[in-house]
């Protein structure tokens, strides 16, 4: 996926379109290009790190100023050396019944849901170690 936002900018570096210089704006495809999320679905093997963040909100109690703004601090524990070319958000829900809790589950190590996951590129990708 990471390739195919790359490729999708490489036409803003052509200098002579009908006599057009359009190299001038190919910093701005790049920007504009991997500034948009992705929503789809992450092979679970793609992951560099099983130990997610995690914030919790209790629908029940949280007010809408506790949603406003989320401010979240986080490390990661790489699994292996690699490129890490971004981020996947993705969330679970629980639902507290009479006698049983039932839990919807949208990350990449579930089944597949229309609820998809959002993918956050970087432009340029981050060389990590394991561990």
């Amino acid at each position: 996926m990471y390739d195919e936002r790359s490729r999708a900018t490489e036409w803003w570096d052509n200098k002579n379109y009908y006599g057009l210089d359009m190299t001038v704006l190919h910093e701005r495809a790049i920007t504009e290009k991997f500034s948009q999320p992705i929503l789809d679905t992450l092979k679970p093997e793609c992951l560099l790190s099983f130990a997610p963040r995690r914030k919790v909100f209790n629908f029940e109690t949280c007010t809408v100023e506790d949603l406003k703004y989320l401010k979240m601090e986080f490390d990661h524990m790489m699994t292996r050396t690699a490129l890490l070319h971004g981020y996947v958000l993705y969330f679970s829900a629980f639902f507290d019944g009479i006698d049983k809790q039932a839990a919807l589950h949208t990350g990449p190590n579930h089944e597949a849901t229309h609820w998809y996951q959002t993918l956050l590129f970087f432009a340029e990708p981050v060389g990590v170690n394991r561990g």
